[in-house]
């Protein structure tokens, strides 16, 4: 950790969506096994929108979670898949 985060820096913090009052991203961790019989450790970290965009207007986030769910599925912001590895290549939803 001493290379990717100053000295004094709060890690134990990471867990908690900035300026959303302590609230937690939805964290998950598992071993999923490939087609080809390989154990792969996945990772998924998410948050829905009406978490970071609190405050803001509620129609605009109605609309906003509307085209999420239908461009991904998801009406929120999602790194990782808990289902499927991909082999390293990242996977940050447009």
């Amino acid at each position: 950790l001493d290379s990717i985060f100053t000295h004094g820096f709060p890690v134990d913090s990471l867990r908690y969506v900035p300026f959303c009052d302590d609230t937690e991203f939805k964290l998950q961790a598992a071993i999923v096994q490939t087609g080809s019989k390989v154990k792969v450790e996945v990772f998924e970290a998410s948050v829905f929108n009406d978490v970071f965009l609190s405050g803001l207007d509620k129609q605009l986030i109605i609309n906003y979670n509307a085209l999420r769910k239908k461009l991904t599925g998801f009406p929120g912001m999602r790194v990782g898949n808990i289902v499927e590895p991909n082999n390293n290549a990242g996977n940050w939803e447009n």
